[in-house]
């Protein structure tokens, strides 16, 4: 399924190159449908496994712990917010469509402040939907919440933080492989998630869900995928950023958590983590 995505994109990049090359625009236009469709579909396809298997991983845990996840519920938002994005690229096109056809930037004008709008009020939904859970989880677990985008407490005896915030990225923009001093910048939820560990070994980590990138020593990452509590948990929070530097074990997901039990079933999963690196310490 990757790669089928990284095909529609290279059908995309030549629509581009067949327009500067003046061909027929039927052609063009053809190639640019099929690479925009084809692209959207399959990155809905793959974003939709995720979330399965990742609501599947926390629908699991939920039922072992006795908590409430509505799973259904979580996946419909999820898709929901999926078609939410498409609509908005499909918006954005139809504008510029018919500023090109009708020669008036209004149509384009009209979609922008359109999106707009929506995303900021989509963006304020989202921030209230997390700021009810991590109160709930506050009162569960008796921590202070003040209602802002950082929570911190004591967690299984050990200190943890979680933390929302937003990552901007620029995006250069470019003609014909020549990169200008223009550009875009874009914004990206992501959730940060700290957990004490005592490393004075100062053994390193960094993995992309179950995906190593980085272990010191090496049998490290593969000690600890051998534990058979541990691996289906890591895999299913992919792509999720998952970190050991120094005395803090970090998870980074791109969006918000906005569900108790979602929150608890990242923090068991990270001091779980914490616990398995603390006992190849003391084997050391």
């Amino acid at each position: 399924m990757r790669h089928l995505s990284r095909l529609f994109t290279l059908i995309l990049v030549a629509s581009v190159l067949l327009a500067f090359m003046e061909v027929r625009w039927e052609i063009v236009v053809a190639c640019l449908a099929l690479g925009l469709v084809g692209l959207v579909g399959t990155e809905f396809l793959l974003h939709r496994r995720q979330v399965g298997a990742y609501c599947d991983a926390i629908e699991r845990y939920a039922e072992r712990t006795g908590l409430t996840f509505h799973g259904r519920e979580r996946r419909r938002e999820e898709t929901l917010s999926t078609v939410a994005v498409a609509g908005f690229l499909v918006l954005f096109l139809a504008g510029v469509a018919l500023t090109i056809l009708s020669n008036n930037c209004l149509f384009v004008l009209a979609a922008f402040i359109l999106i707009f709008v929506l995303a900021i009020l989509m963006g304020l939904r989202q921030i209230q939907d997390r700021r009810e859970a991590w109160h709930e989880f506050a009162t569960r677990h008796n921590w202070v919440y003040n209602g802002g985008p950082r929570l911190q407490g004591l967690y299984r005896e050990r200190q943890a933080t979680v933390e929302a915030f937003t990552r901007r990225q620029f995006s250069p923009s470019s003609h014909l492989g020549r990169v200008h001093s223009g550009g875009t910048w874009t914004s990206t939820p992501y959730t940060r998630l700290t957990v004490a560990v005592d490393n004075p070994s100062a053994l390193a980590l960094s993995m992309r869900g179950a995906d190593i990138r980085k272990s010191r020593p090496k049998d490290l990452a593969r000690e600890l995928f051998e534990l058979a509590d541990l691996r289906p948990r890591l895999e299913a929070v992919a792509p999720a950023e998952i970190e050991l530097r120094g005395s803090q074990l970090y998870l980074e997901r791109r969006g918000e958590v906005r569900d108790a039990t979602e929150l608890q079933f990242l923090l068991d999963l990270l001091c779980d983590l914490a616990t398995a690196i603390e006992m190849k310490v003391e084997t050391r």
